[in-house]
C-alpha cells in the first residue's frame, strides 16, 4: 500500500457530513487536507478543527457548478502543494429537473 502521510488529499464538499468525514479520516494519517466547500464558514470551520488536532489544513471556497472556479482551486493546490495526491469529489449538486412524469 502506498504512504500517505505527508501527502495532500483535496476534498470538495469537505465543509461537513461525509466530507468532514474524509477529511478527519485522511488527516488522522498525517495528510494534508484541503477541504473546499461552497460555504466558506463550513470550509473554514473543519479545516480550523483539524488544524487544532494538529493537521495541516486549509479552507477554500468553491462552486462546483463553475468549471472556472474549480480550475482555479486545482491551480492553487499545484502552486501551494505541489499537486493533489486524493481527491474526493464529494460536492452535493442538486438540479431542478422533475424526477417524475
Amino acid at each position: 500500500m502506498r504512504e500517505i502521510e505527508g501527502r495532500t488529499a483535496l476534498i470538495i464538499g469537505g465543509g461537513g457530513g461525509i466530507g468532514r468525514g474524509i477529511a478527519l479520516a485522511l488527516a488522522g494519517e498525517g495528510m494534508r487536507i484541503v477541504v473546499a466547500d461552497i460555504e466558506a464558514d463550513s470550509a473554514e470551520t473543519v479545516a480550523a478543527e483539524l488544524a487544532a488536532s494538529g493537521a495541516e489544513a486549509s479552507a477554500e471556497t468553491v462552486d462546483v457548478s463553475d468549471t472556472g472556479a474549480v480550475e482555479a482551486l486545482a491551480e492553487r493546490c499545484f502552486e501551494r502543494h505541489g499537486g493533489v495526491d486524493v481527491l474526493c469529489n464529494n460536492a452535493g449538486v442538486v438540479g431542478h429537473t422533475p424526477i417524475g412524469p
